[in-house]
């Protein structure tokens, strides 16, 4: 059960990038925890937002980017 409620996260995360993120509008980890929570009820934790993220990356999805070290924002799909 845990398992498919981690691909669940990391599908409905890839999600909130996706379609509500950009160079002017990124999102933190504690947005993205809020929004998975509030949206479906789904726990997230920073090391799993962090963990879904590295995932993502690996997956080839090479357009998250992480602009804290930037511009100080969070996160966001281009």
């Amino acid at each position: 059960m845990a398992d498919k409620e981690g691909r669940v996260r990391l599908l409905r995360t890839l999600q909130i990038l996706q379609n509500e993120t950009d160079e002017q509008h990124p999102i933190s980890i504690v947005q993205l925890e809020k929004e998975l929570m509030a949206r479906w009820e789904i726990p997230a934790f920073r090391i799993t937002v962090q963990s879904d993220i590295a995932a993502l990356r690996q997956a080839g999805i090479d357009e998250i980017y992480f602009l804290a070290v930037c511009i100080g924002a969070g996160f966001m799909v281009s």
